[in-house]
């Protein structure tokens, strides 16, 4: 196949891994029963050796994809619907978790740093 399926079956991929169910990366085969296809084809589509059909584009607007975005990598990944507001909110919702636990990671991290700075200094 062609640069232009290959680019769209990066973006499919990114979205099964990133976009479907945010903080959790489906598998080919997950994705593939949520879409009513199978595994080999997915994984066909996002290798570019498929081009995606209109059956799938279809199938992940209803779940709240744009079409536009697999299509040409332009505008947002989300489709202007309640399906695509509702996968959007979730996905907010992650990464506002994400960044809570980082910090909070950041902050045990910085602790225990301290912690042996200060035995550090105890032991000159």
């Amino acid at each position: 196949m062609n640069s232009y399926s290959s680019e769209m079956g990066f973006r499919l991929r990114k979205i099964r891994e990133n976009f479907i169910l945010p903080g959790v990366k489906l598998s080919a085969n997950q994705f593939a029963k949520m879409l009513d296809s199978t595994a080999d084809k997915i994984l066909n589509y996002e290798r570019g050796l498929s081009n995606v059909p209109n059956s799938i584009l279809i199938r992940l607007y209803y779940l709240g994809i744009n079409p536009v975005y697999i299509l040409t990598g332009e505008e947002y990944v989300y489709a202007n619907n309640e399906s695509g507001k509702r996968l959007n909110q979730k996905c907010e919702q992650v990464s506002k978790v994400n960044i809570l636990s980082n910090r909070q990671d950041s902050d045990k991290k910085l602790k225990i740093i301290k912690a042996a700075a200060k035995d550090l200094r105890k032991k000159k």
